[in-house]
């Protein structure tokens, strides 16, 4: 198994192989030994499940309407943090 697929990855692809992942919860990597030093029992948490969401299709209105939401809300969080900084800055240089 090669840890990098090809040579311009920077992410091991053993972290989302789903093979590999069993092949070592089998091997007791996965899960650290116990304090006496024998192996402790393997187990696999699986995730939450979650409602699946709405999808937004790409370039439509919606899509825009929440790209700007989303940037309009983060911009005025922003500058509601850096104004009064900047303001006390500028009376500063008085």
């Amino acid at each position: 198994m090669a840890i990098f697929e090809n040579a311009g990855g920077c992410i091991p692809n053993y972290l989302y192989s789903a093979s590999s992942k069993k092949s070592l919860i089998q091997k007791g990597m996965a899960s650290p030994a116990s304090a006496n030093g024998a192996a402790s029992k393997n187990f696999v948490i699986p995730a939450p499940s979650e409602p699946p969401k709405p999808k937004i299709e790409m370039y439509s209105a919606a899509f825009y309407a929440a790209s700007a939401f989303s940037g309009g809300l983060s911009t005025g969080i922003t500058h509601s943090a850096v104004t009064p900084i900047d303001v006390v800055k500028c009376n500063m240089q008085d």
